[in-house]
């Protein structure tokens, strides 16, 4: 009988978060897809909808703080960076992204989180924009944590 043991694994080896199916590159991007989605769309909806749509008591802060022009150019950088992302994941373009829509969707839970506390605001939105954030951060987190070729570009 043989007293052999298997050979101990590298250190890195045993260092790497196994993610399963949330770490398969075809959805995360699919999840930086729908990123871009809906940075667009927001953008257009902000453009083409009628202002007194857009500006009303629970986003007032918002726009009240950043004009509704400055907005739709954030939007619409954020989604063509991210949509560029999309296409090849390379450390610059994710970094990009990422310095697009995360003070981005900051930004709007500080002015929903002003209007809430003024008493105008929409708690509703507020959840939304922080369970993008959460997810954003996540997405972000599973890119660079995804193993060695999945770091932010990987092969």
């Amino acid at each position: 009988m043989s007293t052999a043991s298997a050979p101990p694994r590298p250190a890195q080896q045993l260092a790497e978060p196994r993610l399963g199916w949330l770490g398969r590159p075809d959805v995360q991007r699919f999840e930086v897809a729908w990123l871009t989605a809906f940075h667009l769309l927001v953008a257009a909806g902000m453009l083409l909808a009628p202002r007194s749509q857009i500006i009303g008591p629970s986003t007032s802060a918002i726009f009240g703080f950043i004009p509704l022009p400055v907005w739709v150019v954030w939007f619409t950088l954020a989604a063509l960076v991210a949509a560029v992302a999309v296409h090849r994941f390379t450390p610059a373009r994710l970094a990009a992204t990422w310095t697009a829509v995360l003070p981005l969707a900051a930004a709007w839970i500080v002015g929903f989180a002003f209007g809430v506390g003024d008493g105008r605001g929409n708690v509703l939105g507020l959840i939304v924009w922080i369970s993008h954030l959460v997810w954003w951060l996540t997405l972000a987190a599973r890119l660079y944590l995804g193993g060695p070729e999945a770091r932010w570009g990987g092969a």
